[in-house]
């Protein structure tokens, strides 16, 4: 991807982002939405589009052209739309997955600490408490959404283009599963 091609992607991104914290903040505002629910609900809803807009972005190569599918044994196979279309949906849904503690988390918890009479007295506490929350929730949730789909992953060939099906391998054996790198 070229720089030109990067910056675009990033500025969509951040463009994308913004607008769904405005507009999603104006829209609670209008609802009368409980103060829990609307600082939640905006900055997650920001974070995950955001998120999935810079995945299908920045690898929209892989969605014109494909990714590499090789056979079990790792010979290339060729380019495979379907396959990219797929891993960056996974992609995607993972980092929607690492926000949403990360944000869910600390906000639940802070909203409740700060009607206490020690926090009311006392905010500049909560900011501590507020990033050791935050970084707990992301060492958790990170590992974990990485972990939901496998980086190598597995697909029968009869899901691909045409062009992986009825191939045989070294051996003369009908490949029947191609494997693919998904990328983080």
């Amino acid at each position: 991807m070229s720089v030109p091609e990067a910056t675009a992607a990033y500025a969509v991104a951040v463009t994308t982002s913004c607008s769904v914290a405005l507009g999603l903040s104006r829209w609670a505002a209008k609802r009368a939405l409980p103060k829990p629910v609307a600082t939640v609900l905006v900055p997650f809803t920001a974070v995950a589009l955001a998120g999935s807009a810079n995945v299908f972005l920045m690898r929209q190569k892989e969605l014109r052209e494909g990714i590499t599918v090789t056979d079990e044994d790792g010979n290339e196979l060729g380019q495979s739309r379907v396959a990219g279309r797929q891993a960056l949906s996974q992609v995607a849904l993972s980092r929607v997955l690492t926000a949403a503690p990360c944000l869910v988390i600390p906000t639940a918890v802070v909203s409740r600490l700060e009607k206490r009479a020690y926090f009311a007295k006392n905010p500049r506490m909560l900011v501590p408490i507020n990033l050791a929350l935050i970084a707990a929730s992301l060492m958790s949730a990170l590992p974990c959404a990485i972990a939901m789909f496998p980086q190598y992953a597995r697909v029968p060939v009869a899901k691909l283009e045409r062009e992986f099906q009825n191939r045989v391998d070294a051996k003369g054996q009908p490949i029947t599963h191609v494997v693919y790198n998904k990328g983080l």
